[in-house]
C-alpha cells in the first residue's frame, strides 16, 4: 500500500483524538460536581484534579476582587445578566413598598451600587478563569429546569467558596501572628488602651472581638 494512503487512512482518528481531550475534560468536571464538591477533599487535602483550577482562583478572589460579597450573589447576578439564570432567582429590591419618595430614591441607589458591585466582581471573577463562562454555560443547560442550589452551578460556586475560605483562613491567621506581635511588643506603640494583659484568655468565648485589646486592634 503506497504511503500516501496509509497516511491518509489514519488521518481522520488523529483529529478525533486532538478532539477528544477537550470533551473529556469538561465530562470529567461534570462528574465530579455531580459527587458533590464535600466529597473531593478529605482529610483536609489539597484538592487535585478538574476542580483544581476553580479553588486556586476562589482563593484570589478576597485579594483581588472583593473579600466581602457573597459568592452565591454574584454568580447569580452575572449568569441572570447572561441571560442563563431566570431573574426569579434575583432578591426584591423592597423598593415598591417604601412609601417615602426620598427613602425609595436612596434605597435606589444603594441597590443600583450593590448590582454593580456585584457585576464587576463577576467580571473580575471571569478573567481569573478564561474558560469559565464557557463552561458555565454548558452547565446551565445541563441543569435546566433544576433548583439552583441543587444544580451542577452551585456546586461549582462552592468549588470556588473552597478557595475563598482557605485564603481568609491563611489571612487571618497571618494577621493573628502580626497582632500577637504587636501585643508582645506593646511598649513600642503609643496604645490608648494602657496595659496589655499576656497571655491570651483560653477561652476562646473571650477572643476577638470579645477581647477589647484584639478588638481595638482589628477595628480602623
Amino acid at each position: 500500500m503506497p504511503s500516501s494512503q496509509r497516511s491518509s487512512k489514519h488521518s481522520a482518528p488523529t483529529t478525533e483524538a486532538q478532539s477528544q481531550p477537550h470533551r473529556s475534560s469538561f465530562h470529567k468536571l461534570v462528574s465530579v460536581l455531580k459527587k458533590g464538591t464535600k466529597s473531593v477533599v478529605q482529610n483536609g487535602k489539597e484538592i487535585s484534579g478538574p476542580l483544581a483550577v476553580y479553588v486556586k482562583a476562589g482563593r484570589s478572589i478576597p485579594r483581588l476582587v472583593n473579600p466581602w460579597l457573597d459568592l452565591d450573589s454574584i454568580f447569580i447576578r452575572g449568569l441572570v445578566k447572561e441571560k442563563l439564570l431566570s431573574p426569579d432567582l434575583l432578591p426584591d429590591d423592597g423598593i415598591q413598598g417604601l412609601e417615602d419618595d426620598e427613602e425609595a430614591d436612596r434605597r435606589a441607589i444603594e441597590i443600583q451600587e450593590r448590582n454593580n458591585t456585584q457585576l464587576n466582581a463577576f467580571s473580575n471573577i471571569l478573567k481569573l478563569v478564561p474558560s469559565l463562562k464557557k463552561t458555565m454555560r454548558k452547565l446551565c443547560e445541563l441543569s435546566e429546569g433544576e433548583d439552583y442550589y441543587e444544580s451542577l452551578i452551585h456546586e461549582l460556586v462552592l468549588a470556588f467558596g473552597k478557595g475563598v475560605s482557605g485564603a481568609r483562613a491563611e489571612d487571618t491567621r497571618k494577621a493573628k501572628d502580626g497582632i500577637i506581635w504587636i501585643m508582645q511588643n506593646s511598649d513600642l506603640f503609643v496604645i490608648r488602651l494602657g496595659a496589655m494583659t499576656l497571655p491570651l484568655p483560653v477561652d476562646k468565648s473571650a477572643r476577638g472581638f470579645n477581647n477589647k485589646h484584639t478588638a481595638f486592634l482589628l477595628t480602623p
